[in-house]
């Protein structure tokens, strides 16, 4: 096990977590869904609780979306009444749940206003974030801050009974100093997986956990609710939370690596098929007559984007130690003179900007934010894929077409596993 640092309790200063915040804290994420009525019509009754919970609601949603904002600000984007914020965020401010932070001077005349945030104790979720060779495990709370901290490594031919030991053993040392303050456990694992029932569907990285449902073993072992998901739907849900996809209502991250994947948010929702089922944006056709891809249909965009590509075309172009060559390897070479490696990587952002045009086109998402091996790459090859991207969507739409790197680095699977739990723990959109 290898200890990733984190913040001790007196580091943190934060003060202990009362039973009342805590039923506080699961009370708001409770949803009330309205039952059909005599003419078939639902019908909701709400009471006064119901309101100020569903008010609640609201405010959080805006402020974990928008936030850190003033009171004023609150009341302008949820659209719930500037009394009723300052009666709500006093409640959840008294349970330290909100916290006010330093004013920040904005050049107006008058006295600045004080900006409300999470509170450091805000909702502590176990996040689990499973992959080929590692577990990665951490504890988050609801403003992204990284409490403690665990990677250990993973036989991907272990069978399923030990990768369950494996995880709940991990998650119980990490989460030690926070035991009964854990709101939910969130999981993303490297394939498909139906988050409503927690079954995993398909998984080639880790075959021994199709069809198990790793989120009842974790809840057993830890006591609290387990929720899993697919990695894609992770980082899109981790970027909307804490990163480059904060204040966005669509974009798209965009897993890069042996494989290609999508997590897809429109209009603030990701977009999940029946049954978990996860977009495959990786094997969609770019070329009807090109490679056949592993998944055995012909002409993939991961037959002409994915790291495999990559090597098979340096080997092809003579770069030395192609088989094991790494785009930040690519880069390096380019960056150095080497002109076969520049055509190399040249083709690579081309083969990228062909699939996001596509979405581009297809589903007007304006914002990528790439994640994985393309990363390596650095602003260099970003700028190669935006241009790339740009060339290929209509004329209107090139300017508004943005790519971004994510800024998440070795953070970003634990970002995606404390998201896919605060996508319930805490009344957001998901």
């Amino acid at each position: 096990m290898r200890a990733v640092p984190g913040r001790n309790r007196a580091e943190r200063g934060a003060p202990p977590v009362t039973a009342d915040r805590s039923r506080a804290v699961r009370g708001i994420a409770r949803r009330y869904e309205p039952g059909p009525a005599g003419n078939g019509v639902p019908t909701v009754i709400l009471s006064t609780q119901h309101v100020r919970e569903l008010n609640t609601a609201r405010i959080l949603r805006t402020l974990r979306e928008n936030g850190p904002l003033s009171r004023a600000q609150l009341a302008e984007i949820s659209g719930v009444r500037r009394s009723t914020i300052g009666a709500i965020t006093k409640r959840l401010m008294t349970l330290n749940v909100l916290e006010e932070r330093e004013p920040a001077p904005d050049g107006a005349r008058g006295r600045p206003a004080t900006p409300l945030w999470f509170g450091s104790r805000a909702a502590p979720c176990g996040a689990i974030a499973i992959s080929r060779d590692e577990i990665d495990v951490a504890v988050v709370n609801a403003r992204g801050d990284i409490l403690a901290r665990n990677v250990s490594d993973l036989d991907p031919d272990v069978d399923v009974e030990n990768i369950d030991r494996a995880v709940v053993t991990l998650l119980r040392e990490t989460a030690k100093d926070f035991r009964g303050e854990l709101v939910k456990i969130g999981v993303s694992v490297p394939g498909v997986a139906d988050h409503t029932t927690g079954e995993i569907t398909s998984c080639p990285q880790l075959p021994a956990l199709v069809g198990t449902h790793l989120s009842e073993a974790i809840s057993a072992g830890t006591g609290v609710t387990a929720v899993v998901d697919d990695d894609s739907h992770g980082s899109a849900l981790g970027e909307q939370f804490f990163g480059g996809g904060r204040g966005h209502a669509s974009f798209a991250t965009i897993q890069t690596g042996f494989g290609i994947g999508a997590g897809i948010v429109i209009d603030g929702t990701i977009i999940r098929g029946p049954a978990g089922l996860s977009t495959e944006v990786g094997h969609t056709c770019v070329d009807r007559f090109g490679a056949v891809c592993n998944c055995g249909l012909r002409g993939c965009w991961e037959t002409i984007a994915a790291t495999g590509w990559v090597r098979q075309a340096a080997a092809d172009a003579g770069l030395k130690d192609a088989t094991s060559i790494t785009i930040a390897r690519l880069t390096a070479l380019a960056q150095a003179g080497q002109k076969d490696a520049a055509r190399l990587l040249e083709q690579y952002a081309e083969n990228i900007g062909i699939g996001l045009a596509n979405l581009a086109q297809t589903l007007c998402i304006q914002r990528f934010i790439l994640h994985g091996h393309a990363i390596q790459g650095g602003e260099g090859l970003r700028r190669q894929i935006e241009a790339a991207t740009q060339r290929r969507v209509l004329q209107a739409r090139r300017a508004h077409v943005i790519v971004e790197l994510s800024q998440m680095a070795d953070r970003a699977g634990v970002f995606g596993a404390a998201a896919i739990a605060l996508a319930t723990a805490l009344p957001v959109r998901a």
